[in-house]
């Protein structure tokens, strides 16, 4: 298997592990800080656990080798950890997902500025496409609750959009360890903000199971996927989460998308999809460049007169 395709396997595992949040999430009866501070709290011990089980004392070295880069990522995607339940409690799963999807034009700003990583025409076009969608979004939120957290998705959006640029900018180092210490920083913010931390035992097994199998594992296998690939078609994979999380939630709890997220969504998806078309004929023309330079190259080369001893 090719490095790219083990990088799309890898990120589509982890947005399935990452699409089971939405109905995790609605079986908790518990303040959105308490959640934050259980699942960030589960996701630390696992991945502490994982990687000395795994690299035993090398992994001090490793947390020590992420340098910079993991200190950045930890906090962004701690950030993520608790605007995401912020928004999941405010307003529908699909609303959050939808916005979300947006991430790919967020991912697509960020590496122009910031990788240096040219888009064509019909990527800014999709990333217009994208952000008109998210606008319909937000038109829909009719309560200060759902608006807050239309904004609190928005913000996630843009933290991930980074970590995303900032993986892809960094693929000489593992910064899976960041994930523990983004579990730490989040963990921490629950901690101090939550009313209390007693639950009952329908969401303490919810919580658990968010913590290991929805945060760590799903981030774990992105990770180490989007390492492997360029940064907008990682985003692009994720959102397969858009349609999976509210489909489950509508099945389990009769959550059904309004019009506005529907509309929105498919906005939104329309946009990441043309962006996705765009990445492969940028692809494509990138390596018919380089085998005709290869072609030239040759030609001459072959051309070239020897020289008369």
């Amino acid at each position: 298997m090719t490095d790219t395709a083990r990088g799309v396997v890898l990120v589509l595992l982890a947005v399935l592990c990452w699409s089971t949040a939405g109905v995790l999430i609605r079986l908790v009866s518990a303040d959105p800080w308490t959640i934050v501070a259980w699942r960030s709290g589960v996701l630390l011990v696992a991945v502490a656990a994982w990687t000395f089980a795994r690299h035993g004392r090398r992994a001090g070295e490793m947390v020590r080798a992420m340098g910079r880069h993991g200190v950045w990522s930890a906090v962004l995607q701690a950030i993520t950890f608790v605007l995401f339940i912020l928004a999941v409690t405010r307003t529908t799963v699909a609303n959050v997902l939808v916005i979300l999807a947006a991430t790919p034009a967020v991912v697509t700003l960020l590496a122009r500025v910031f990788l240096g990583e040219r888009a064509r025409g019909l990527t800014w076009a999709a990333v217009l496409l994208s952000m008109a969608g998210v606008a319909v979004v937000f038109s829909g939120a009719l309560e200060p609750a759902e608006l807050w957290g239309s904004l609190y998705a928005a913000l996630v959006t843009v933290a991930f959009g980074a970590n995303s640029v900032l993986l892809r900018g960094a693929q000489t180092v593992d910064l899976t360890p960041a994930v523990g210490g983004a579990g730490l920083l989040s963990a921490l913010v629950g901690v101090a903000c939550a009313p209390t931390l007693l639950v009952d035992s329908q969401s303490a097994a919810a919580l658990i199971t968010l913590g290991v199998v929805q945060l760590a594992l799903g981030l774990g296998l992105f990770v180490r996927g989007a390492r492997l690939l360029p940064a907008a078609e990682a985003s692009v994979l994720t959102l397969l989460e858009t349609v999976l999380s509210p489909l489950w939630v509508w099945m389990a709890f009769d959550e059904a998308p309004g019009r506005p997220a529907l509309i929105g969504g498919a906005m939104v998806l329309a946009g990441a999809a043309t962006m996705g078309v765009a990445a492969h004929i940028g692809a494509t023309a990138a390596g018919l460049a380089r085998v005709s330079r290869g072609a030239v190259r040759s030609t001459g080369q072959a051309s070239r007169p020897k020289d008369v001893a």
